[in-house]
């Protein structure tokens, strides 16, 4: 009971806007163009700040926990080594379940029985036993990438992320065929006021910006590992 009220607490609360719920992101009013361009904006202003945060590790080859220092102070660091402690114990839980449940679509598409597996699990645990398998299975082929330093993965990092950006393309144009066309959804004006339209860009801008922004910052993790700026 106690857990449930804090959730409520800190649950952001719904306006006209926004509805606040697991199925539905808050709309913006913005039109689906003016939506690209926020989303554009933002990762624009996200691959600046990683290059430039990355550049002081490549040069000098430190790491995060340098930087901190003479920005937050010697002992002022430790505060935000703390926040990197509690985010990536938080960031592995996220990464770790979607990966169980790719997984589970996984061994359903292979054995056809696992997706009508009986469930074990009480309905108070938020999960069912086929995602409970698949986060175990995941975590299992995950340890030994653990062994592969970093440096070694940035060929597979660029192929993975090829091979993504082919999948995604594929899967919109067999949505498009299949739905004959993006429908009015794009054709739709934005449902804010002039005055609205440019804070409604910006809040757009920094939601893409609120994903990643503490990842970020320790982008010297990463880039202390090159011989040089330009790898």
């Amino acid at each position: 009971m106690v857990a449930g009220g804090v959730l409520n607490y800190l649950r952001v609360p719904s306006s006209h806007q926004t509805v606040t719920n697991v199925w539905i992101n808050g709309n913006l009013g913005l039109s689906v163009w003016q939506s690209v361009i926020a989303i554009v904006l933002g990762k624009l202003i996200i691959s600046a700040v990683a290059i430039a945060n990355g550049y002081v590790g490549a040069e000098y080859h430190i790491g995060f926990a340098v930087p901190s220092r003479y920005i937050w102070g010697v002992y002022g660091q430790y505060l935000a080594l703390v926040q990197r402690i509690i985010l990536s114990l938080v960031w592995f839980s996220v990464q770790s379940w979607t990966g169980g449940l790719c997984i589970q679509n996984v061994l359903s598409a292979v054995v056809s029985s696992y997706q009508h597996m009986d469930n074990h699990f009480p309905a108070s645990a938020n999960l069912n036993t086929k995602q409970f398998i698949g986060w175990v299975v995941f975590n299992l082929l995950m340890m030994p990438i653990l062994y592969v330093r970093p440096e070694g993965m940035k060929h597979i990092v660029l192929w993975m992320n090829v091979i993504s950006a082919v999948t995604l393309l594929c899967m919109m144009i067999w949505c498009l065929s299949a739905a004959h066309g993006a429908g009015p959804l794009v054709a739709q004006p934005a449902t804010v006021s002039s005055a609205e339209l440019g804070w409604g860009i910006v809040s757009g801008v920094t939601t893409v910006i609120g994903g990643i922004a503490v990842g970020l910052t320790n982008q010297t993790d990463y880039s202390r590992f090159a011989r040089r700026p330009g790898d």
